[in-house]
């Protein structure tokens, strides 16, 4: 039996009949009384508790219990109500056969007999359910996180932040451009949602890389899809950045924007030799566009991608990861890369003098490099390969063309309204005189007018060339498709000169 005793009025219970009224193990009531959190007191050596200290924090600890799982439930109604998960068609009814309907024919001239009383089946709505039941909040934070994460994958989203405020946090959705906040979290579930978080992250494959990124290999429906978290501590807290990567039919050409002409000529210079430089910036989407490069000719050439930012794995490609902390990062990989002979050599970022001259290098021994240079467009990178002194001249011997590209948002397809093009506008377009653009507008999935967003690419042969192959059809296409919007569509044709 405990042992109790009283003194001074004053109730003590001992180590294991506080264990027990907590359902607590021994480790978590140690915890509990190193960190202050409850008060014991040595008597004859031994650990004892005040009852009242006791029944105060069991209290208060259901208290806050319960403000954490209201704060749970509200969450998970918000997901299901604005994400719901979409239903399986169910299959119709079908006829009984006509034996059955003769037995039943029978059966009714019996009628008079008296009907015993069928016992009633249990099932999960009326079986009776115990008053009090302990619920475990952290498998429910758990499930939340998978919920939340899932959801992200069904809306198609690009990331996913959990940013922390003076008080609790705020989740928030990308979908490309569009940044949607989702709700404010309480504070009371900051904590062990992050925890849950960690956790998650941790699920990976075998393979180092993964473990070492935490990238989480989807099953079930999101198979193929990949995310990656990142927890950063900044002043008022830990901050979270999930990364998302669709499945690997979204990386490739067409997907991206790239239009049928453009990919036959990507494809075509990829199957024979020389270089292919792109004009390109940071993000999940360029990150995609290399990918998708790689994959277009990967089914019958090796090729080997020297990455040095986040990328998704992809079983098509030879991926090389470059070490970030050592100078010397990017020659090594290259010395890895070219250790393996490739058909098709890719890097996806060169950016020093030193890397720009690597990759000069490389270009005079022959075969096929994909290459990214970080810069607005091809002017740009001639400009830095002449920074590096590398002449202009030198670098068009071996350059096939470089890839412009431009990220261009979508219109939200629940909100966008449609209305006649002006006179001007068909003049610009060179459009019928019946045609329609989309305009934004902006509700409570996207909240300002725009959802996500896709590729407009340019294939220019020379540095410097007017010619920019294929960008004008298709953002005309996107603009009467209603895609995009006219202001958009006016800034990026803008921003590929003359384009055919």
């Amino acid at each position: 039996m405990p042992e109790e005793t009283k003194e001074n009025e004053t109730v003590w219970l001992d180590f294991d009949t506080v264990m027990a009224r907590l359902t607590l193990k021994r480790p978590e009531l140690y915890r509990l009384v190193k960190d202050g959190k409850l008060k014991a007191e040595k008597k004859d050596q031994l650990l004892r508790f005040s009852e009242t200290v006791v029944v105060d924090f069991d209290t208060k600890r259901n208290n806050d219990e319960k403000v954490l799982l209201d704060a749970i439930v509200a969450w998970e109604v918000l997901l299901s109500e604005r994400f719901p998960i979409p239903k399986k068609e169910e299959a119709p009814p079908t006829e009984a056969p006509k034996q059955e309907e003769a037995e039943r024919v029978d059966s009714n001239s019996e009628k008079d007999k008296p009907i015993a009383e069928t016992p009633e089946v249990p099932t999960e709505t009326n079986v009776s359910k115990p008053t009090e039941v302990k619920v475990d909040v952290g498998a429910r934070v758990k499930a939340l996180v998978d919920q939340l994460v899932r959801a992200g994958i069904r809306e198609g989203i690009t990331d996913l932040y959990v940013d922390p405020l003076s008080v609790g946090d705020r989740i928030l959705f990308r979908y490309g451009d569009a940044l949607v906040n989702l709700g404010k979290v309480e504070a009371c579930l900051s904590g062990p949602l992050r925890v849950a978080l960690r956790e998650f992250g941790k699920i990976a494959n075998d393979d180092d890389v993964t473990k070492r990124r935490g990238i989480v290999a989807l099953t079930e429906q999101e198979q193929g899809h990949q995310i990656l978290i990142e927890i950063a501590p900044t002043r008022l807290g830990d901050h979270v950045h999930i990364h998302y990567w669709g499945a690997d039919k979204s990386a490739d050409l067409s997907a991206l924007g790239y239009s049928d002409e453009q990919a036959n000529l990507v494809m075509n210079q990829l199957a024979a030799s020389g270089c292919i430089l792109i004009a390109r910036g940071v993000g999940a989407f360029d990150d995609l566009h290399h990918v998708a490069l790689g994959r277009a000719v990967a089914e019958s050439n090796l090729v080997v991608s020297c990455e040095t930012g986040i990328f998704p794995k992809s079983e098509h490609l030879v991926q090389v990861t470059v070490n970030a902390k050592d100078e010397n990062g990017l020659a090594t990989a290259l010395d890895t890369a070219l250790g393996l002979e490739p058909d098709v050599l890719m890097i996806d970022l060169v950016s020093k003098p030193e890397e720009l001259k690597a990759l000069f290098a490389i270009l005079s021994m022959g075969g096929v490099v994909v290459a990214g240079v970080r810069a607005l467009d091809m002017a740009d990178v001639f400009r830095r390969f002449a920074a590096s002194d590398i002449e202009t001249e030198q670098l068009q011997k071996w350059l096939s063309f470089g890839i412009e590209r431009a990220w261009v948002r979508r219109l939200c397809p629940d909100c966008k309204t449609v209305r006649e093009m002006t006179d001007e506008e068909k003049g610009f377009w060179k459009t019928e005189k019946e045609a329609r653009v989309c305009e934004p507008v902006g509700c409570v999935r996207c909240q300002n007018g725009y959802l996500d967003r896709r590729g407009i690419f340019g294939i220019r042969r020379k540095h410097l060339s007017t010619d920019c192959l294929g960008a004008g059809s298709v953002i005309r296409k996107c603009l009467l498709d209603g895609e995009i919007s006219e202001t958009d569509a006016r800034q990026v044709y803008a921003r590929f000169g003359e384009v055919s």
